[in-house]
């Protein structure tokens, strides 16, 4: 929906029709915003990337026609309000991280659960949910400890200044994949 209300945006921009390129951009930008508040890090994500496109659409508007001084003025305040409105990725782990310890509970019972199965319909099913759950660890509690852990360091990385945050989360995942490929040797052993 993003995207072709940034194309409609650029046809409407052709054809000199400033008040609704600014409401095809807005409808877009508010559109943006709202998939990325609360839910998981995929919505956060979709969203950056929405709020990305429409971004490039004022962009290109402004370098490709001669908007009115009016017309830039609201793009400004648009892409000003967008910033504003964005939630911290930190935020959105918080909220990611919320059932996780149910879902890990659920899991244990019938690990099936993965693929809407559980061991005696589907044995192909409750064998990689089994598989999962034993790469992260082997009881429900170690295996919330675990993911509580990782979430923690996670969501204090992406709280730091960006070049800090980035150095940090770096370590993290090499901390992450090292855990993961050692947890694999072992339990192929």
């Amino acid at each position: 929906t993003v995207q072709l209300l940034c194309y409609k945006a650029m046809k409407l921009a052709d054809e000199g029709q400033w008040e609704d390129v600014v409401d095809a951009l807005n409808t877009a930008m508010s559109l943006s915003v709202n998939v990325q508040q609360g839910g998981v890090l995929i919505n956060h994500l979709v969203g950056l990337a929405a709020c990305s496109s429409v971004g490039e659409t004022i962009r290109r508007v402004c370098e490709d026609f001669d908007p009115p001084k009016g017309t830039e003025n609201r793009f400004i305040e648009l892409l000003a309000w967008a910033e504003a409105s964005m939630q911290p990725p930190a935020e959105t782990l918080r909220y990611e991280y919320l059932p996780i310890p149910r879902t890990i509970e659920m899991l244990y019972k019938n690990p099936g659960l993965l693929n809407g199965e559980d061991k005696l319909e589907n044995p192909t099913a409750w064998f990689y949910g089994r598989l999962l759950l034993s790469i992260v660890n082997s009881t429900p509690e170690t295996t919330k400890e675990h993911l509580a852990a990782v979430y923690s360091n996670l969501i204090s990385a992406l709280e730091l200044p960006l070049p800090q945050s980035r150095r940090s989360l770096s370590d993290l995942f090499d901390d992450i994949e090292g855990i993961f490929n050692q947890r694999m040797v072992a339990m192929f052993d």
